[in-house]
């Protein structure tokens, strides 16, 4: 079984799992779904990649007095991926839009691992993008939002 076979299955088997019906790689080796109804998703793998990525869109970088003091915040975040859960942010500079990334080694990748390192990443991304909107909640787990209870896996993009 080649990588993309590999990663093709364990989409299939995270869609069964979760409830996200139709999650599927597409043509170009992408699949979205929006988590929580508000945060966008995306698994990539690109043909012949050893490895397959995981990013979301969480905000636009501030305009104006905030933008290097929150600049500088995701710096410090991304140390040692301490404040990222081992992701990393970063800037698009042509659009000016945060991302959160991770990649993963295809290789040695399991269905519980993958499914571990998708909700790591979501809760991530979740907090970030509540941060930067003024909505300090606490983690998805606490919010009763945790994978595996009434999916909040909603739908797929």
């Amino acid at each position: 079984m080649n990588e993309r076979e590999r990663v093709v299955g364990l989409v299939e088997r995270f869609a069964e799992s979760t409830g996200v019906p139709g999650l599927a790689l597409g043509p170009e080796g992408v699949a979205t779904f929006r988590f929580r109804g508000e945060l966008e998703f995306n698994i990539e793998h690109a043909e012949e990649s050893a490895v397959v990525f995981f990013y979301s869109p969480i905000a636009f970088a501030p305009k104006g007095r905030d933008r290097e003091q929150t600049l500088a915040g995701f710096l410090t975040q991304n140390f040692l991926g301490k404040g990222t859960g081992g992701a990393t942010i970063s800037l698009d500079p042509e659009t000016d839009e945060v991302f959160l990334h991770a990649t993963f080694l295809v290789d040695g990748l399991t269905d519980e691992r993958f499914r571990n390192g998708i909700e790591n990443f979501l809760q991530v991304a979740s907090r970030l993008k509540d941060h930067l909107e003024g909505r300090h909640s606490e983690s998805a787990a606490e919010d009763g939002d945790a994978p595996g209870m009434d999916s909040p896996f909603t739908t797929r993009c």
